[in-house]
């Protein structure tokens, strides 16, 4: 298995994207709009790489603008890009590198038409910035000027073997205020049946009310759980089903019921 996973095209662990996921449940349960990964979690050599793009020894200048200035093997390096500052490769503030700090972090932001949560001005910011240690993340970029970046302080390898509870936990989702389903990592399960859909969401659901999003952040939750979006039709809420081979109402596709009828077929055409 893989030390890390993917979300929104950036490195993160399997604890840290199950936190952010909750986090993110909780974030579009109160505003609507759903959280994204701008920069995660990135490898030594790739924070030396992005220090290169931007610095240069301060001896090769060369009259060209200079931002700021950092220390690094020995020597001072000056920022000549406009990107916006990095850390060097080997300091402590380089806290995207894992093994810098045995932590990591993310950049965020999210998909409403303003600032978000990149502006410390905006309602939205406040309110990560006051719930987002809840589920493990500090707001450490408030203290230089990025309320976007949020380091997790738990740690990030719990749950990269054995599946946790949360990772089985799921999440009760009404589509646009007609279609109900359990939503969880790498599975998404339909109900057509109101009483049955409480009952399962009292059982399993990691919430307790029922999460309302558009189709527009539905299928963003898919992508974020793993969940392929042509598994699910959101015109009328049916869910693949791999013994039918189609969408059917009531529907339950994961991963593992793919997988395992995957290896029926394949066991029954070497019988």
């Amino acid at each position: 298995m893989s030390r890390y996973v993917s979300r929104d095209g950036s490195r993160l662990t399997r604890a840290m994207l199950r936190d952010l996921n909750a986090l993110d449940q909780a974030f579009a349960a109160r505003f609507g709009k759903q959280l994204h990964v701008n920069s995660g979690v990135r490898l030594r050599s790739e924070q030396e790489q992005l220090f290169r793009e931007r610095y240069v020894p301060s001896s090769e200048v060369n009259g060209r603008r200079t931002y700021d200035f950092r220390q690094w093997q020995g020597i001072w390096w000056a920022r000549i890009s406009d990107l916006g500052t990095v850390a060097a490769p080997d300091s402590p503030h380089a806290n995207h590198v894992i093994e810098n700090t045995g932590r990591g972090a993310l950049d965020l932001r999210d998909d409403g038409v303003d600032a978000g949560v990149s502006s410390r001005e905006n309602p939205r910011a406040d309110w990560l910035k006051a719930n987002a240690l809840a589920q493990g993340y500090s707001p450490e970029g408030y203290n230089f000027s990025e309320p976007w970046h949020y380091r997790y302080e738990r740690d990030p390898w719990v749950g990269t073997g054995a599946i946790s509870q949360e990772e089985t936990m799921a999440y009760p989702i009404l589509l646009n205020g007609r279609h109900r389903f359990l939503l969880g990592v790498g599975s998404i399960k339909h109900f057509t049946d109101v009483a049955a859909s409480d009952l399962a969401r009292n059982i399993v659901a990691a919430e307790d009310v029922w999460i309302e999003l558009n189709t527009a952040s539905f299928l963003q939750q898919l992508d974020s759980f793993g969940v392929p979006r042509d598994k699910v039709d959101t015109s009328n809420g049916h869910v693949f089903d791999v013994t039918l081979g189609r969408r059917v109402a009531g529907g339950w596709w994961s991963w593992a019921r793919e997988a395992q009828h995957n290896t029926k077929l394949i066991l029954a055409k070497l019988g």
